[in-house]
């Protein structure tokens, strides 16, 4: 659904961006994370076509930002780093103005509205709006008609927690519902970590990392408490699907692919190790973030 191919962005001859490469698969939550002044908002914009890449391309459903600008964003609606409304209009009035530049049917509306958490407050001129509710109505411009990519650009912003679990419930129920694809950033990785099925870690302009979210591509630890050390690291020294083993005073430690869990309790019970515990653990997106770009300050 969507695509970045070596993109690279100059601002007054310095690269923001670079080599940017990207792949989101039709139906997925792709999170986008780095600390501020990565490159988010930048590459966001160039996808939204708010900005042209000095090098590389970006497609959307297989079409050329650059070449076929039209039809490629007809294909997205989004909402970069904060609403823009008019002030002066009421949010249902906002609204019926997004519908009639998309062709959205008005009948849209009450649903969306409702979806989004503004039932009541609809009628109110937005200057009046709190932060959250602004942050509200952003979302709801987003969410209406049937485009196949939504670009949420901290979409949690102004949100109370309350708000912000029921954006998450929103977006897994309309992803499932509509089967959008949906590109979105966040500050919040606890949330990014709920919701995401993938993620890309970006500092400086380039992609460090892109990496899975509770799923067998990634590394898991294993930590098996035992009084038969010697034998237990003997046999799993030797097994190709074990990337790393480490002791510790009570057993050791191994890093594996979640798949073969299943085979190490096999390899433990077929040759009888003596176990008292396990321990297994998965890394938090946190603890990702902070290996990947923990300790750089932010640009």
């Amino acid at each position: 659904m969507l695509s970045l191919t070596n993109v690279t962005k100059y601002f007054n001859g310095t690269e923001v961006l670079n080599n940017i490469n990207l792949n989101v698969k039709e139906g997925e939550i792709f999170g986008f994370l780095g600390p501020n002044g990565a490159g988010k908002s930048t590459t966001m914009k160039i996808i939204c076509g708010l900005l042209n890449p000095d090098k590389g391309t970006v497609l959307i459903n297989n079409k050329d930002i650059v070449k076929a600008r039209t039809s490629a964003l007809s294909e997205l609606s989004a909402l970069i780093e904060s609403p823009k409304m008019y002030p002066y209009l009421s949010a249902v009035e906002n609204l019926k103005q997004i519908c009639r530049l998309d062709n959205i049917p008005l009948s849209d509306l009450a649903d969306t509205i409702d979806l989004v958490g503004l039932k009541g407050k609809e009628n109110e001129k937005v200057k009046t709006y709190s932060l959250g509710m602004k942050q509200r109505l952003g979302i709801a411009q987003v969410i209406m008609g049937n485009k196949k990519l939504w670009i949420l650009d901290e979409p949690t912003n102004g949100l109370d927690a309350n708000g912000v679990i029921e954006f998450r419930n929103m977006i897994k129920k309309l992803r499932k519902e509509k089967g959008v694809t949906i590109f979105i950033s966040s500050h919040k990785l606890d949330e990014m970590e709920r919701i995401c099925d993938k993620v890309a870690f970006i500092h400086a302009g380039e992609i460090k990392s892109i990496e899975y979210i509770n799923k067998h591509d990634e590394n898991c630890s294993l930590k098996i408490f035992t009084n038969d050390l010697p034998n237990c690291l003997a046999i799993f020294q030797k097994l190709d699907y074990i990337e790393k083993t480490e002791k510790f005073e009570a057993g050791i430690i191994l890093e594996y692919k979640d798949e073969h869990f299943n085979d190490i309790l096999n390899e433990l019970v077929n040759n009888k190790i003596n176990v008292t515990n396990i321990s297994k653990e998965e890394k938090t997106l946190e603890e990702r973030y902070l290996n990947i770009i923990g300790g750089v300050k932010n640009d």
